[in-house]
């Protein structure tokens, strides 16, 4: 199989992403963030492109992919690695680039989040307790 080439998009948290993505669309009113919360994941990390999801993945939404994971992190402690994928959080499959965002924006430290992350070729689910940002 050749290598999948990825366009994405660069972050340091995933929340810093989607305020990106958002604030570049500011003229829609739908698509409101008001930037990074007040939690932590401990992960940088990377939007799949599209096409990739799609016709690698088999999935009709977006994912993200786990490029780092931080020490002492909520992360590392869920059992987060690099090349991780996440494709849903709290059973839902993310339905836009903005799900994921919009739920650690209305999230609390010691909230728990399940994450649907395939792991090696397998969909699995870990928790992930969120900290404080």
């Amino acid at each position: 199989m050749p290598p999948i080439e990825l366009d994405v998009i660069s972050m340091l948290t995933v929340a810093e992403a989607f305020e990106r993505i958002v604030c570049a669309h500011a003229d829609d009113p739908s698509r409101e963030f008001s930037g990074p919360g007040k939690v932590w994941m401990g992960i940088s990390a990377d939007l799949l492109d599209e096409e990739v999801v799609r016709h690698h993945l088999g999935l009709t939404g977006p994912a993200i992919v786990v490029r780092d994971v931080f020490r002492d992190s909520p992360a590392l402690r869920a059992g987060l690695c690099a090349h991780h994928i996440l494709v849903s959080c709290n059973g839902k499959d993310f339905e836009n680039e903005w799900d994921l965002g919009r739920v650690l924006k209305e999230a609390s430290p010691g909230d728990v989040l399940r994450l649907g992350v395939i792991k090696a070729g397998k969909r699995t689910e870990v928790e992930l307790t969120l900290g404080s940002w």
